[in-house]
Formats: C-alpha cells, sequence, structure tokens
C-alpha cells in the first residue's frame, strides 16, 4: 500500500503545479491583449505627421486632416475682428479724404476762372505781411461748420484767409511756417493782414501777431 501511497501524493503535487502554471499564463495572455488593444490617441491639433496613424493609406489621411475645421481661440478671433475693423476704417478715412481733395480741387478751379483778372495782378516778388491767427469758432466766424468763403473746408497749415486782392487757389509760402492757400476772406483782412487757419484758440493765441516775409508761389515756378 506504501508504493501507491506515495505515487498519489506526488500526482497531486503535479496537478497542482500544472494549474499554477495554467493560470499565471492565462494572466499574462489578457494583460498582453490589453496592451494590444489599448486605444490609440491621435492629437490633430499639432503639426500634420502621418506616421501616428499607423497602417491608414497617406492620400485618406490627408484628407481626414484637410477635413479638420481648425479651432479658433476667443482671443485668435477677437485680434481678426479688430485687425479688419482697422482696415475698414482705414479704407473709408482714405476715401472720405480722397472725396475732400477732389471736391477742394473742383472748387477752387471753378474760382480760378471767376478770378482769372487777380490772377494776372499777382506779383512775385517777397514781401510783408502782418500775420495773425483765428480758428473755425463760432465767436469768430459767426459759425462753427468750418466752411471757408471759398467753399472748401478749412485745413491746419494750408488755409489762409486772405485781402481780396488775392484769388482763391493763390499759393502763399510764409517764411518760417510753410505754404498756405488762399481759401478764406475775413472783414478786417486788408492790404498786407493775413489770417493763418489753427485748430485750437490756444495755437492762434500763442502765435499772436507779427510781420513775416511772405512771397506768392506761381505755378509755373
Amino acid at each position: 500500500m506504501r508504493p501507491i501511497g506515495m505515487l498519489a501524493i506526488c500526482m497531486l503535487v503535479l496537478c497542482g503545479f500544472a494549474t499554477s502554471a495554467q493560470a499565471e499564463s492565462t494572466t499574462n495572455t489578457k494583460t498582453n491583449d490589453d496592451e494590444i488593444m489599448a486605444p490609440i490617441t491621435i492629437d490633430f491639433t499639432e503639426k500634420k505627421d502621418l506616421s501616428i496613424l499607423g497602417n491608414i493609406h497617406e492620400s485618406s489621411a490627408e484628407e481626414l486632416l484637410e477635413g479638420l475645421t481648425p479651432i479658433k481661440t476667443p482671443l485668435v478671433q477677437k485680434t481678426t475682428e479688430e485687425a479688419m475693423e482697422k482696415e475698414k476704417t482705414k479704407e473709408k478715412e482714405q476715401k472720405s479724404k480722397e472725396i475732400s481733395i477732389t471736391h477742394r480741387d473742383k472748387t477752387l478751379a471753378k474760382w480760378q476762372k471767376k478770378q482769372e483778372h487777380l490772377w494776372k495782378q499777382l506779383h512775385d516778388k517777397p514781401f510783408i505781411i502782418n500775420a495773425s491767427a483765428y480758428t473755425a469758432a463760432t465767436d469768430e466766424c459767426g459759425k462753427d461748420d468750418g466752411i471757408t468763403a471759398s467753399g472748401v473746408k478749412v485745413q491746419e497749415k494750408r488755409t489762409l484767409a486772405c485781402p481780396p486782392e488775392y484769388p482763391f487757389g493763390a499759393k502763399i509760402s510764409i517764411e518760417g511756417y510753410g505754404i498756405y492757400t488762399c481759401e478764406d476772406r475775413g472783414g478786417a483782412i486788408k492790404g498786407n493782414h493775413f489770417d493763418i487757419y489753427m485748430e485750437t484758440k490756444s495755437e492762434a493765441f500763442t502765435f499772436g501777431r507779427k510781420n513775416i516775409v511772405a512771397k506768392v508761389i506761381h505755378e509755373d515756378s
């Protein structure tokens, strides 16, 4: 009976080892399967890299990426909108400026025909003017629309109120201040008194009144 008993014990031990090995093999297989079947996450927001798409055909991958709509953050979208708005404003200002220049040129051209006799009387020698400054304020002009006696709108560093002997459109070079255009008149603007348009009263008061050398600029000079 002893040989049979020992044989039975050996068989039981061998069966235990076999069961343990089978269980470990099953566990390892499951773990490997889980690693193989783990989902692949693809970040399409990064630069196109077709190598991450594995076995997908290259042309199909490109079509897939091309079909994605870029995500615009609120900051990027706001910046784009502001840039577009600035561009529109710039275009409007440019168009308005072109219209204004065209209107001024046409208006002064009409005066040139009406005041042809005054153009013939213009001298070309330097002379002394008694210059003062004014603004488009109501208390100075009786209105505040900035429209001059010639019909054009005042503009700083351009508009000059001249005595009636000077035709509208005539250009006067004022020493130290630049070239101005006769576009306005004034009750006190007579003889050698000229009035330079300025934007603010403080500028006009600071300028005061002074004698300056000036000269008529002829078109052919």
